[in-house]
């Protein structure tokens, strides 16, 4: 499979066209009989097909068989749950329930009703669970299910789950259960703890393991990156959509790569530390899944690429040998030749604009002065400044050149941002020009969630009636809580939050400050009974909050749960608290989660209403059709007539029913959607044991229907 050494084409290892097409993101390579691997995909009309190819006897349709599965597949999974068995499971996700097959024994291992829904899925071993569980993401939870369809895992996100995968993200050498949400978050669960989360710019849409401590990550806005050792190492972005990706050591290094299939067909292998392209190829359809196995039965792993249209191909990876490390030097070689040609463009290119502007020409060929007025002094610097107002309701990017040199225009790069006066929609990028060249310019922004971020800045700047510009390149980072104005002298007059929390501490005052003076660049207020208080207004909606540190407690007064326990997090991850256990006073959203159960209980109690209706006109339709068979029988035309009247009636009948029952399902999901995130948010209040007790009590609370435990659990701790 030798493509080249710099971005060349991938050479296939086969090809081979299936007859039906592949639903996207529904497709896995197991072993269903123990011993041979066959490819499983999610098809049209709820249906999967296996294809086998080690059955070789008879004609080649025997190699598929067909599953229908009447409902719409979401997750297609495969793996070894019961390990007892020697083979492989077939999990099935749906809207409502999760289904183990058995393929072999062509029928059901198990079927488990999940009620949040399944919407991504894996297999692994997290929690306390002494064997591989089905792990399935859905409606803001996460459960776990163990051979026999028992549920051995719970745990809350704070959206609905995109992707799952496990990785031994810490290097503990124990692996870690990953999971991409639709609120941006990548998050990292050991056991039903969430001990590390990753902001990005968009909705998670893929996820794959790579070497230890590291792993891929792909977003809907067309971005593929990658992280290591719980920091970004990369990433980059494309005008195309990811539907696919998968760690895998492709070109026998010994190191994973980062493959990514594309919706315009591509397939890309990256290099897990640069990022840069190695090789590649192209479908004629969209990637619908990337897997691996010995999918052949040649006793070798490849990687099976399956398209939209049927189409699968396989590749093979590269054979170490005496000549990978000719190939590996050759490739550096190249690199370091393309990045010095590069750098002699650009400094070509800057001597000719040096040269143009000290050449004066016509009447100021007579000045020794003049090529003077138009060049750019080497000294110039650009300084950038954020500024925060609570009255304009925006955050201001103070730009400004050391001398008399001119900003002629600025382009804003930063995801998540609103920009402008005044504040428009998100996007990544913003640019200003003003009428005239001028010294300062402000550019106006929001970030639109609490969450760190790097803003890339190219500012033009020129010398003063200059026909040229340089580009200066600046960066500058966001903190977590840049939307925050700290102190009292910008704060607005509101009263202080009847809303927040207490918990007992036993850090010292100088941590405290260390964070605050990290977080917001001030010093907070401190007092003579050794109090130190922090005030922060939010730039977005002049909502005030209190953070402060008593001997032995911590007491942060605000009315957003969402705010209070990012402050939790943020402050014991930087002092280095492992354990926090707190008590929280929330009305608002107390009595919001309170009307939130309710619904779920009256939506709950219309569902099984209307399943007896249905029951009931089901049974009527069984006794019209065999009236009509009777009346049919005897040659009775006016009674048979007058049955298949009454017959479309209940069909109608059934079909109103049958929406009322959909739209009530969905007003569940948003509810069951609301009670989870609600959890989440309650969780993150605690650190440590305490907020995984808090999610353990809350799932029992649940599971028994007991509204009044779950809230004051939510408020006091397990």
């Amino acid at each position: 499979m030798r493509a080249g050494v710099r971005g060349a084409m991938l050479t296939p290892s086969f090809r081979l066209a299936l007859p039906d097409p592949i639903e996207p993101g529904k497709a896995a390579v197991g072993r269903f009989d123990g011993e041979h691997s066959s490819l499983a995909c999610g098809t049209r009309g709820g249906r999967l097909f296996v294809h086998s190819p080690h059955l070789v006897d008879g004609p080649e349709t025997n190699q598929l068989s067909y599953l229908n599965i009447n409902k719409e597949v979401r997750s297609v999974q495969v793996g070894r749950v019961a390990p007892e068995l020697g083979r492989d499971l077939l999990l099935v996700g749906t809207a409502t329930d999760l289904l183990a097959y058995d393929v072999e024994e062509n029928r059901d291992h198990f079927f488990k009703e999940v009620p949040d829904g399944v919407t991504a899925g894996t297999v692994g071993v997290i929690g306390g669970s002494e064997g591989p569980l089905a792990v399935v993401g859905g409606n803001c939870s996460i459960q776990g299910y163990d051979g026999q369809g028992n549920e051995a895992f719970w745990t809350v996100t704070g959206d609905n789950v995109s992707a799952l995968c496990f990785c031994d993200v810490d290097r503990d050498g124990s692996k870690e259960l990953l999971a991409g949400s639709d609120d941006f978050e990548v998050r990292v669960f050991r056991d039903e703890e969430a001990i590390h989360e990753f902001t990005e710019s968009d909705r998670v849409v893929g996820l794959a393991s790579l070497d230890e401590g590291s792993f891929a990550y792909t977003l809907a806005n067309g971005t593929v990156g990658v992280y290591q050792n719980l920091a970004r190492a990369w990433r980059v972005k494309s005008r195309h959509t990811p539907t696919a990706v998968l760690g895998f050591d492709l070109d026998g290094d010994g190191v994973a790569e980062v493959i990514t299939g594309w919706s315009n067909g591509k397939i890309e292998v990256r290099n897990p530390d640069t990022g840069k392209v190695v090789f590649r190829d192209t479908l004629a359809s969209p990637i619908a899944a990337l897997c691996q196995g010995d999918y052949r039965n040649e006793g070798q792993t490849e990687v099976v690429v399956c398209g939209t249209s049927g189409e699968v191909r396989g590749y093979l990876p590269e054979v170490g040998d005496a000549f990978s490390g000719v190939f590996q030097q050759a490739d550096m070689v190249e690199q370091s030749i393309a990045e010095l040609s590069q750098e002699r463009q650009e400094l070509i290119f800057e001597l000719g604009t040096y040269t143009r502007s000290k050449t004066p020409t016509g009447e100021e060929a007579g000045s020794a002065t003049a090529g003077d007025a138009f060049s750019l002094p080497m000294d110039t610097e650009v300084q950038c400044e954020v500024q925060r107002s609570v009255a304009g309701g925006c955050c201001t990017l103070h730009l400004s050149t050391s001398n008399a040199s001119l900003i002629k225009g600025v382009v804003a790069f930063g995801e998540g941002i609103a920009w402008g006066a005044p504040l428009g929609a998100p996007s990544d990028s913003y640019t200003v020009i003003p009428d005239a060249p001028t010294p300062t310019l402000e550019v106006q922004f929001l970030p639109q969630r609490d969450a760190a971020a790097t803003l890339q800045i190219r500012v033009l700047v020129q010398a003063f009636s200059s026909p040229s510009y340089h580009v200066f390149d600046l960066e500058h980072t966001l903190g977590r809580f840049e939307a925050y104005l700290p102190g009292e002298e910008g704060g607005s007059q509101s009263a202080a939050p009847s809303s927040g929390l207490t918990a007992r501490v036993d850090f010292h005052r100088s941590n405290f400050e260390q964070w605050v003076q990290s977080r917001f660049c001030v010093e907070p207020a401190t007092q003579s009974t050794g109090t130190s208080a922090l005030t922060l207004t939010s730039v977005r909606d002049g909502a005030k909050t209190l953070v402060t540190l008593k001997p032995g407690e911590l007491s942060i007064r605000t009315e957003s749960l969402e705010l209070a326990g990012d402050l939790v997090q943020d402050l014991c991850l930087f002092i280095g608290v492992e354990e926090l256990e707190s008590k929280a006073d929330f009305p608002k959203e107390v009595e919001g989660f309170r009307a939130v159960l309710e619904k779920v209980g009256e939506y709950n109690a219309t569902r099984q209403s209307m399943a007896t209706d249905v029951a009931d006109q089901s049974n009527l339709v069984k006794e019209f059709v065999a009236r009509a068979e009777d009346a049919r029988i005897l040659g009775d035309m006016q009674s048979l007539r007058r049955v298949y009247r009454h017959l479309g009636g209940v069909n109608r009948d059934l079909l109103i029913e049958h929406t009322k029952r959909k739209d009530n399902h969905s007003y569940l999901m948003d509810a069951l959607r609301e009670v989870n995130s609600i959890i989440q948010r309650g969780s993150r209040l605690r650190v440590g044991g305490a907020k995984t007790r808090v999610v353990q009590s809350c799932r029992n609370a649940l599971k028994k229907n007991d509204v009044q435990s779950l809230i004051d659990i939510i408020v006091q701790g397990a």
